[in-house]
């Protein structure tokens, strides 16, 4: 399920549904796989062919049932994990089962024979079907449109024209919104009156479909056109609006002379760097009503955009190309791993060009395993090629350090006027207080980099790398300052525009910035890769027919037959049902698709059907009406297709989350009891076992005694090492071999594909259920207040091996906050947390605070002792000696610092 930003009152859920064929089709394919699975396991079972540990299973079944029909069943479900089937596909399944049981090995091998010769003609491909070209005559009428049978088409057929002509249709769409795209007028002002002129559609009508419009602007009547041009305007609509934010941008950071609104101090940092200041981007983000990680993702992308229109010296893209050939040339001197292993670090932060200088010791910035490894490679590399020479020159810029304490002052007077201006107890006072403490480190310490400052480099990795230099000086450690960066950036963006200035560097800035530059029209990015579009549904066009079923007509009042198409209200009422909605597929042959453009006719339909889940029947029946329904370009390596049916509603009531999962896992853990506190902490970790660890304000909480509620969790990573250590290095060996046929390379892609999709739906599924595992605590312990780990700000970036795999199996996804507000508010509304008030993001970095030493007065310290385990914890201070498990101790201190929030600050709480 995808959310929506609500819009005028109106919220919107997105909802993903597997379009299903026929029973007719389904039905015996699915008898004779559950055939095949029982007569394997029959034979395994008759072969003693187990694993030590399935054996040990099956062992334990034995002292519990001793009839050995009823033994041989039960083992099988739990060799092919059937426990949780409902009791109509376990019934279908003992019925065959009870057929089997009495075989003996050769009549297995036999019925196994004759069920794989069935199933293979279920696969059967037509080969007149699957040429590049058929007629119309060529597709099988059947006899019921909405179930044909397996005589007239094998499953695998039907599946795959349909798959196949969807394709077809998508690239359609994708080829004539790419070649019209240039026609539509910049205005949608001009485009109404344009279409006003042209039609007898009422202005009304073309404002609340923007398509209609478009059709009668490009003059093209066709249906299936029309589905290209609803995603056209509405694309056009985003494009105008991003063009409006790049002038609401550029006005604040050019101001005019009467404006209230001036940012332009923020103007040297955007045109040096791809970031921005948090300041600006706060402001950007609640004027603009979106997140602040989305500004600062759309302001990076402008930048990137005009980065080739600056002047070079303030170029950031072409470093990547810089320290790609610098590394190449030490690379021919590197003579062991490790050696090559500095290269590649010192690249990676853009300080390579400075390896061979001998006042210049980039020790800091590497491991220090490495460290007497770097000094030998920093002695063979005497320099560099005269056309390497260039290139850095090119691209560096020498600061003297007249103009770089000139800037640095400059920034601290006005950090400091701002500090002055502020209530001496005030965060905004403090933080003020703390950076111009950075600043002047940073200037009183600026003649140790002389060397560094005659070769600087725009951009965020080169400044970093210096900062983090700037920390391992004598001076700086003396303070105990860690992170340098934004002051250093600070006070280099404003060296460079004193710089840059006199070369107008500023006002080419400027002249640049320009919503041209920063914003392509849609469909026509040089980088863009689709070629297929997905197909929005629109109830009056029927490219895609919709039925209540197959061939249902209706009499008007001049006595006519016609098809009786669903409208969004008719295809509410029916889901709201458990009925089905019909869809009809459009069959075209391959070769209809000439330089992506479909034309003629189409030569069948194929039916399909849409089932709304009981999620969703539930949304309806709360209130939620069917706005409109997509189709999904299809992909992968199976003939699925999956619909997104987007619901609208006015009120967040239709949408609320069931809060059935407590009273479920009441009954599955025997209704655990725990201690109640009025403040509960989380800390999530890699999906396993300490996947979320939970602790109160007065005491941690085990999750892994029994019931153990995180075995699952350690479970799916097993299951996620097997996929990924095992599985799919397995068939990557095979197809790096070079060996097999290519119907097996095609096979073994097909599985990596699948296994990574099955990777993605465990991870997917177990960080949703460790938010459900926290609401069930919150119940359990009665909480008032709750906080929230805000590990989001971890990514992957930066970060490779063990790290990179840990940090991608967290549970650190924004958007994840958000839904825990929903639903904490939705089982609150069912009177499930009665005593529930807020919450609040607490920082992620206590792991190495000491939580009884907090609570014993003595302040947040990192006493974590170095060199243990990385899931334990032991405090350093002799008098505490506390020693426990990392992660509920980092649960306890978020419990324990919203505690002290809460108590310090009135509420309500502050969720960002």
């Amino acid at each position: 399920m995808n959310r929506n930003t609500p819009s005028n009152g109106e919220l919107l859920r997105t909802y993903k549904v597997g379009l299903r064929c026929s029973e007719g089709l389904l039905n015996g394919f699915r008898d004779l796989m559950r055939s095949q699975q029982l007569l394997r396991f029959l034979q395994r079972l008759h072969s003693d062919e187990f694993t030590s540990k399935q054996l040990k299973t099956f062992e334990e079944l034995a002292h519990k049932y001793k009839d050995p029909r009823i033994l041989a069943f039960e083992q099988f479900k739990r060799y092919n994990s059937l426990q949780q089937a409902n009791e109509l596909v376990i019934s279908r399944y003992e019925t065959l089962f009870d057929d089997y049981f009495s075989f003996s090995d050769l009549q297995l091998l036999e019925e196994l024979e004759r069920i794989n010769t069935l199933i293979a003609e279920h696969k059967t491909q037509d080969g007149e079907l699957n040429s590049s070209t058929f007629s119309k005559s060529a597709v099988p009428t059947f006899e019921d449109p909405a179930n044909p049978q397996s005589i007239e088409i094998s499953l695998h057929d039907y599946q795959l024209l349909a798959n196949k002509s969807l394709k077809l249709i998508c690239a359609h769409i994708n080829t004539f919104a790419v070649k019209n795209i240039d026609k539509l007028p910049e205005t949608r002002a001009e485009l109404l009156q344009v279409a006003l002129n042209t039609t007898k559609i009422s202005k009304s009508q073309l404002k609340t479909h923007p398509y209609k419009a478009a059709s009668a602007y490009l003059r093209s009547g066709r249906n299936i056109d029309q589905l290209a041009m609803e995603q056209m305007t509405g694309m056009m609509e985003i494009y105008r609006n991003t063009r409006n934010k790049v002038n609401y941008v550029k006005n604040l950071l050019y101001p005019e002379q009467d404006d209230t609104t001036d940012f332009s101090a923020a103007l040297p940092v955007l045109m040096t760097y791809y970031s921005l200041p948090k300041y600006f981007l706060y402001y950007v983000s609640k004027a603009w009503n979106v997140d602040l990680g989305w500004v600062r993702n759309t302001l990076v992308g402008w930048r990137r955009k005009i980065d080739p229109h600056l002047p070079v010296k303030l170029q950031v893209e072409p470093l990547t190309a810089l320290m790609n050939d610098l590394a190449n040339h030490c690379k021919a001197q590197v003579t062991s791993e490790d050696e090559l292993r500095v290269i590649c670090l010192l690249q990676k932060r853009y300080v390579l060009h400075l390896i061979h200088k001998p006042s210049v010791n980039l020790a800091p910035l590497l491991p220090k395993q490495l460290w007497a490894t770097y000094q030998a490679l920093k002695m063979r590399i005497k320099g560099w090629t005269p056309v390497l020479q260039q290139e850095i020159a090119k691209q560096c810029t020498n600061i003297s350090r007249e103009i770089f304490v000139q800037a640095g002052e400059q920034l601290y007077q006005s950090v400091e006027d701002t500090m002055n201006s502020l209530d001496a107890g005030s965060i905004g006072y403090k933080n003020s207080r703390t950076f111009l403490k950075k600043l002047r480190l940073i200037l009183d310490n600026a003649d140790h980099f002389r060397a560094v400052f005659q070769h600087y480099l725009p951009g965020n990795k080169f400044t970093s790398a210096v900062a983090k230099l700037f920390t391992h000086l004598k001076a700086v450690k003396n303070h105990r300052i860690t992170r340098l960066f934004t002051a250093l950036r600070g006070i280099v963006a404003l060296t460079f525009a004193r710089i840059y200035d006199t070369s107008g560097a500023t006002g080419q800035f400027k002249s640049v910035f320009t919503p041209d530059n920063c914003v392509v029209r849609p469909y026509a990015s040089q980088k863009r890769t689709k070629s297929h579009l997905p197909l929005n549904l629109l109830f009056n066009k029927y490219v895609i027919e919709r039925q209540a079923y197959p061939g249902k007509t209706n009499i008007t009042k001049k006595g006519k037959e016609v098809k009786a198409y669903l409208t969004n209200k008719e295809a509410t009422e029916l889901l709201k049902k458990g009925e089905p909605i019909w869809l009809g597929l459009p069959i075209y042959s391959p070769d209809q698709l000439q330089e992506g453009v479909l034309r003629g006719r189409k030569k069948a339909t194929f039916w399909f059907r849409l089932c709304a889940s009981p999620k969703i029947r539930d949304c309806l029946n709360r209130g939620a009406q069917v706005k409109s329904i997509r189709l999904n370009v299809p992909k992968g390596p199976t003939n699925k297709i999956v619909a997104d049916i987007i619901l609208t509603a006015s009120d967040p009531s239709a949408f609320a989350h069931w809060g059935k999962f407590i009273t479920a896992w009441d009954r599955q853990f025997g209704a655990p009891a725990f201690p109640s506190g009025d403040y509960i902490g989380a800390d999530f970790n890699r999906i396993g076992k300490y996947l979320i660890a939970v602790a109160t304000a007065e005491q941690e909480l085990d999750l892994a005694r029994p019931p153990n509620m995180m075995k699952k969790f350690q479970k799916a990573y097993d299951q996620l090492e097997k996929i990924r250590k095992i599985e799919i290095p397995n068939i990557m060996r095979k197809l790096a071999s070079g060996k097999g046929s290519p119907q097996q390379w095609g096979r073994w892609k097909t599985q990596v594909t699948l296994l990574h999709q099955r990777r993605d739906r465990i991870m997917t599924e177990k960080k949703r259920q460790a938010l459900m595992v926290y609401l069930y605590m919150i119940y359990r312990t009665g909480a008032s207040y709750a906080a929230w780990d805000g590990i989001q700000g971890i990514t992957t970036r930066g970060k490779t091996g063990a790290l990179a795999t840990s940090v991608d199996y967290m549970v650190k996804e924004k958007v994840l906050y958000d839904t825990f507000l929903e639903w904490v508010s939705d089982l609150k509304e069912q009177g499930l947390l009665p005593k529930y008030k807020g919450s609040r993001i607490v920082t992620p970095y206590t792991s190495h605070i000491c939580s009884e030493c907090y609570t014993q007065g003595r302040g947040l310290r990192k006493t974590r002792a170095k060199n243990i385990a990385y899931d334990e914890f032991k405090c350093t201070d002799p008098v505490c000696g506390y020693v426990g498990n990392r992660h509920a101790n980092s649960a306890r201190m978020g419990a324990l610092l919203l505690k002290l929030q809460i108590e310090t600050v009135p509420f309500p709480l502050s969720t960002g």
